[in-house]
């Protein structure tokens, strides 16, 4: 009983009272005594494993609009060691009902139950589970009741079951890792345990509803041997000596999704607090390797910079009491952002002893941004991805401009970054932002090389659309409004539509619905300066060259471009042009269009490209060594670069694109700068540039 007591600590002390009895006559005393027998590790009953390998078919998406999971108590006690590592797990789900219904149906992958019952607020035991169902060709199982739940009621679902550890190296799911500790220099191998549930390993470690939009709170407690240190999303609240054994309860969490659940299990002997900080309120251990322990005090003073900053920008102070850090060996990525407790590769903050720590810098605050965008305020379903990482990705990187000198300019290798992203988007395999998944994603479905930069380059183009300060007030309103709660692109949108006159969340879409990336032309016509919108993707690489614009669809997504016009007399005119709704058409009227020296667009270096006509690339090719033209770094590098990929698409004249790519080159050259990306790969070769990608690795 004393495992069961444990589990329920901290709930109401009426529905603990009938847990506790109904474990005893609902599960009966073998349950009971399997469970001992499970601490001391002599288990006689064979593993009942219904999937010894993984199922790669199509999954069923399983919504639950007939009750609404509040918390979850659950119990894990991992067995590491042997050929195949595996664990216990008790699970208790408290949820309330709203509508008549007698089927619970929950998602669960390679996890055998053995047990199960159902007890109310009232303990009524007329009402218990009668069949009990697995499909796990769906992912998922049901228990079916003696009679109908009724709306109002609160009931508690108790399923005892048994799970395996994945060991193929991967770090995703429930795994474990063994490794030689350089300690000890045995060549003993060692054990631990570790969960990176996004996007849906979360039934893979208990049964649950595994969806970022049904967020509940989680009381997680892991017993573990005397030499092992466990750590979770909250602080340890108690630590129960059982022979043996040692049971570790973690504070209750607040609502979260199911992937954001973490537990970590390692040798308390081979992983060291290397620094500790209070930031505000919030306490910060950095937990690495004895050998890499002298890099965290640097990494630590980034967290409470990046903190500073996020609480000022969001107004909201830090959504979590503590902020931890645990460093893996090895990582299937830079980071994730648990909440409570990130976890990460050794070599990020390995980098930080490194003078420019770029990679470090990017990541700390990368993950301590997804705290509010991704963590307080979660995306509604695995398609909505941008709401957590395209905004985080702007906003990490305001944080990053504000308090550290390197990023204090645009950023060089974010804008190559950028214009790669732009390359790839012409590749038939380009998918848009938002995807419907009705299969069940996967790691890579979910997490595309255009998440990131291409994220934080729209978010870009809509927060300079709207205005820096109505963006700003857009999030905070959604983080007062959404707090512990999740909202979709489309919700978002029409955020931005309420604060802004001129915004429309339906021709916003196309920048989610969409794959490809706006092109403007602007031709010379009596007096004026003619623009159109059109809209370049995947669909392109289809057609034979040369490309015909009048083959391609008006882009209606809003877009604002700058541009600088300079007259032969030396006048400079800067203004914005904006782009909205199907017909894209803009006019700009000239004082004398046979005055013009030069016209530059798009002078920020937006997520477009622009398509000039003859005469207007020969003026820019003649000015581009001009003053003016220099203060546009990276309007000049988009120059080039949408130079490239128009003249492979047969829209520009191989003349024009040679002298400019020529001009432009030797302009750097006498300015010493021969480390620029275009000095350095001829334009049929861009795609050596993979090594700049590699540099943005959030």
């Amino acid at each position: 009983m004393e495992i069961f007591e444990q589990r329920t600590r901290g709930m109401p002390a009426a529905l603990n009272r009938q847990f506790i009895r109904a474990d005893a006559v609902l599960l009966g005393q073998q349950t009971i005594s399997r469970h001992r027998k499970a601490h001391t590790g002599s288990v006689k009953k064979p593993l009942r494993w219904r999937a010894e390998t993984i199922i790669r078919h199509r999954t069923m998406i399983i919504s639950m609009p007939s009750f609404t999971v509040f918390e979850y108590y659950i119990h894990v006690t991992p067995y590491l060691k042997g050929s195949r590592p595996h664990f216990f797990g008790s699970l208790q789900m408290n949820f309330l009902c709203h509508r008549i219904a007698n089927i619970i149906e929950l998602h669960s992958k390679h996890l055998a139950v053995n047990t199960y019952s159902l007890i109310n607020d009232e303990s009524d035991r007329s009402i218990t589970v009668s069949r009990f169902s697995e499909m796990p060709e769906d992912e998922r199982i049901s228990f079916k009741t003696t009679r109908s739940m009724e709306p109002g009621k609160m009931y508690s679902l108790v399923v005892d079951y048994e799970g395996l550890l994945n060991q193929d190296g991967s770090t995703i799911g429930v795994f474990s890792v063994n490794y030689t500790s350089p300690q000890n220099g045995d060549g003993a191998a060692h054990y631990m345990m570790g969960t990176t549930l996004r996007p849906n390993h979360a039934r893979s470690l208990f049964p649950c509803i595994d969806s970022p939009d049904h967020k509940a709170k989680f009381r997680v407690s892991v017993t573990r041997e005397p030499s092992m240190r466990a750590l979770s999303n909250t602080d340890l609240v108690d630590s129960t000596s059982n022979g043996s054994w040692v049971t570790d309860t973690f504070e209750m969490t607040e609502y979260l999704s199911p992937f954001h659940l973490v537990i970590v299990l390692f040798p308390n002997e081979d992983w060291v607090v290397s620094a500790s900080a209070d930031v505000h309120g919030v306490s910060c251990d950095l937990w690495m390797t004895n050998q890499a322990a002298a890099n965290g005090r640097t990494a630590l003073r980034l967290v409470a910079r990046d903190i500073q900053f996020m609480e000022e920008y969001t107004g909201f102070t830090m959504p979590f009491k503590k902020m931890d850090f645990f460093a893996f060996k090895d990582y299937h990525t830079s980071a994730f952002e648990h909440p409570g407790l990130i976890t990460l590769k050794t070599s990020v903050i390995r980098n930080a002893l490194i003078e420019t720590f770029d990679s470090t810098a990017k990541t700390v605050a990368h993950e301590l941004g997804h705290q509010w965008f991704g963590n307080l305020v979660t995306i509604r379903t695995w398609g909505d991805l941008w709401i957590s990482e395209g905004i985080t990705c702007l906003v990490s990187f305001k944080a990053l401009r504000n308090h550290h000198p390197r990023f204090r300019e645009f950023g060089d290798y974010y804008h190559v970054t950028q214009l790669l992203t732009m390359r790839q988007e012409k590749k038939e395999l380009t998918v848009p932002l938002y995807q419907r998944f009705e299969d069940r994603p996967t790691y890579r479905d979910v997490y595309q090389p255009l998440t990131w930069v291409k994220g934080q380059a729209v978010a870009t183009v809509l927060e300079k659309y709207v205005g820096e300060e109505s963006f700003r007030g857009v999030l905070r309103t959604i983080l007062r409004e959404k707090r512990w709660g999740s909202i979709s692109i489309r919700e978002f949108l029409d955020y931005l539509e309420s604060a802004s006159d001129s915004f429309s969340a339906s021709s916003g879409w196309q920048w989610f619905g969409s794959a490809g990336y706006p092109l403007v032309t602007v031709n010379r016509s009596l007096g004026l300066l003619r623009f159109r919108c059109y809209l370049l993707n995947g669909e392109t690489d289809r057609r034979l060259w040369p490309l015909n614009l009048e083959d391609l669809g008006g882009f209606g997504g809003p877009l604002m471009l700058g541009y600088e016009l300079k007259y032969e007399n030396g006048t400079v005119r800067h203004g914005e042009l904006t782009f909205v709704g199907e017909e894209s058409e803009v006019e700009l009227v000239l004082d004398n269009s046979e005055q013009v020296e030069y016209f530059v667009l798009n002078t920020e270096g937006l997520y477009a490209r622009v398509l000039y006509d003859d005469v207007l690339w020969r003026k820019l090719i003649a000015n581009i060594n001009s003053d003016h033209l220099s203060e546009y770094e990276h309007g000049l590098l988009s120059l080039i670069e949408d130079a490239s990929v128009l003249y492979q698409y047969g829209l520009m004249d191989g003349e024009v694109f040679t002298e400019l790519s020529n001009r432009y080159c030797h302009r750097h050259r006498e300015a010493g700068e021969e480390d620029d990306y275009i000095t350095s790969y001829s334009y049929d070769s861009f795609d050596a540039t993979f090594y700049c990608w590699m540099l943005w690795s959030l």
